[in-house]
């Protein structure tokens, strides 16, 4: 990874995200570190107050790689899976920014290189992703996600008929100044995330799997329960209609939302904390 002068700046920051991964972070700092570019390379850690080390591991990375731009995170109470990245992307200054959770990691050195390439020829665009491999614990390749997709650039429209990238895959350019605080504490999840910055263009997307997504069952999504997951997914399915003004409704409830009845509705009360009036409207939407 280039190192460049303070006065040139990084052009990318990586946000990686930690909670409780001492045994993972560091395999996800190495692919950061090893990726090949000829710009500069910014990686905020944000350890969201973890207890088996986290914190000590990324701090020795920081001994270990006194070139390198990490800084560190480290929280001093649990912020949790919207809080924790939320308030890590505000550390976000330069024109372009990835998430990547600590458990994942990247698996091709060129990768950064390719998509920083890719939005520098195309400003119409908003985002660059690529394929990305489903891997165990084990290395046993589970699937490749984003096969799927042809080459090119889509829209917000063509999430409805076609698969997500993964979120480890996306460099996004910078739009975060025109997000709220409030907004940006449900935007920051995968989905909505997707749906907000393609609201802004397009995304191009490259058939090449350059991450890895690791299936361990313990981490900040893998580690819900299919029925959290579910529950989770509607509420902020919700959200994004009411963003777009229900212009798409229709079309969330067909593709992503099973009816559910009172149990849907009973979750959405503390879910959604935005008071009677917003509660009653997506018990409506989710049963219509």
């Amino acid at each position: 990874m280039t190192t460049q002068t303070q006065k040139d700046g990084p052009l990318v920051t990586v946000v990686v995200t930690a909670y409780n991964q001492a045994d993972l972070v560091g395999r996800c700092l190495d692919s950061i570190l090893a990726q090949k570019t000829d710009f500069g390379v910014r990686i905020v850690v944000a350890e969201d107050a973890s207890t088996d080390g986290t914190a000590d591991v990324v701090r020795a990375y920081q001994a270990e790689h006194p070139g390198a731009d990490i800084e560190l995170l480290a929280r001093e109470r649990n912020l949790g899976l919207d809080g924790n990245p939320a308030e890590a992307l505000r550390h976000v200054h330069t024109p372009f920014f990835h998430i990547l959770e600590s458990d994942d990691y990247w698996c091709d050195e060129t990768k950064l290189q390719r998509q920083v390439d890719a939005l520098q020829a195309h400003p119409e665009c908003i985002a660059c992703g690529h394929s990305t491999e489903y891997r165990r614990m084990d290395g046993t390749l589970e699937k490749v996600k984003g096969r799927r997709l042809k080459p090119g650039a889509f829209r917000v429209d063509d999430l409805f008929t076609t698969q997500f990238v993964h979120r480890s895959a996306v460099l996004f350019r910078n739009f975060l100044d025109e997000i709220s605080d409030d907004d940006l504490a449900w935007i920051v999840r995968d989905v909505c995330f997707f749906y907000y910055a393609l609201s802004k263009g397009k995304i191009i997307y490259f058939d090449r799997p350059m991450s890895v997504y690791s299936i361990t069952g313990i981490g900040t999504w893998s580690g819900l329960s299919e029925e959290r997951k579910k529950e989770r997914l509607q509420c902020l399915y919700y959200r994004l209609d009411r963003y777009f003004g229900f212009k798409y409704t229709a079309k969330f409830r067909h593709q992503y939302l099973p009816h559910e009845g009172k149990r849907l509705f009973s979750f959405a009360i503390p879910y959604l904390r935005k008071g009677r009036r917003l509660v009653v409207s997506f018990a409506k939407w989710s049963r219509s």
